[in-house]
């Protein structure tokens, strides 16, 4: 496993997820995960964030309270799975490194995604309004994202398939 986020991309895919120059990596975190960002001389950042599944799974009690409140779910079937992996979270006790990426399975499965493909990919807010693309994965018990996010909007095309095969990219290099 690498010493860092900051090493898990060249700087040539930085470069070319960013579209352009890119300011050196800054380690830090996000959500209590490490991270790297890249900084674009454009505006917005290219982030890699790389951690141990069951690392990745501490943080989800604070995300499943602020998908409920804001009514992400309405399936009470649904709201149940989060309020029981939120509750097993919260015991204390280990999870073991598979069971934590069945449980990111589980809440992408939640949001309507397929797992047909090894990741997930995202586009934020929309794919009409474009201010990121981020993709995720579980596997291996590691959890892996990479993200090209810009509050003032990305130029189109959008990246997404940059990002997938940045995301894998970085996925084999998180594993070793």
């Amino acid at each position: 496993m690498s010493d860092g986020s900051c090493d898990l991309l060249t700087d040539a895919e930085v470069e070319r997820l960013a579209g352009g120059a890119v300011d050196t990596g800054v380690p830090g975190t996000t959500g209590g995960l490490p991270d790297c960002q890249w900084p674009r001389e454009q505006g917005g950042f290219v982030q890699v964030i790389a951690a141990s599944s069951s690392e990745w799974v501490r943080a989800l009690p604070e995300a499943f309270r602020l998908v409920e409140e804001a009514g992400l779910f309405q399936d009470e079937k649904d709201l149940d799975k989060l309020r029981e992996g939120a509750a097993l979270v919260q015991s204390g006790r280990a999870i073991e490194p598979g069971k934590a990426c069945e449980m990111f399975t589980a809440l992408l499965e939640m949001q309507g995604h397929s797992f047909d493909e090894p990741a997930v990919i995202t586009v934020v807010p929309t794919e009409q309004e474009p201010q990121g693309v981020t993709g995720q994965m579980c596997r291996d018990g590691l959890f892996t994202s990479v993200a090209l996010l810009d509050s003032a909007g990305l130029t189109k095309p959008v990246p997404v398939d940059q990002v997938e095969q940045a995301l894998l990219s970085v996925h084999e290099r998180h594993r070793g």
